[in-house]
């Protein structure tokens, strides 16, 4: 499976589980839904498939300086945010089968 149909799947699967389209995902949008799944899909995609940040931009249509920021609020979120880490852990184990 090459890369793009990686990154596409896991788009899936973060849609499903945050209850929004893979197009509102990659919407520039400040809201705090949106920010919360594209943040998930960020942190999901760097871990999965070890792409650096430049590259995550390139997906998000974003600057590298806003994936590093995505991914960072993830991992908070991930501490702070009982909702936002019950979604994201059901995305991790929808991955894992």
């Amino acid at each position: 499976m090459s890369t793009r149909e990686h990154v596409n799947r896991l788009l899936k699967l973060v849609s499903k589980h945050f209850k929004m389209s893979k197009t509102e995902i990659l919407e520039h949008t400040r809201s705090q839904r949106n920010l919360r799944a594209r943040a998930a899909a960020v942190k999901l995609i760097r871990d999965t498939l070890k792409l650096s940040y430049p590259k995550l931009g390139l997906v998000f249509n974003q600057n590298h300086a806003t994936m590093i920021n995505a991914y960072n609020n993830a991992n908070m979120w991930l501490s702070e945010d009982r909702s936002f880490r019950d979604a994201y852990i059901n995305v991790e184990a929808d991955l894992r089968g």
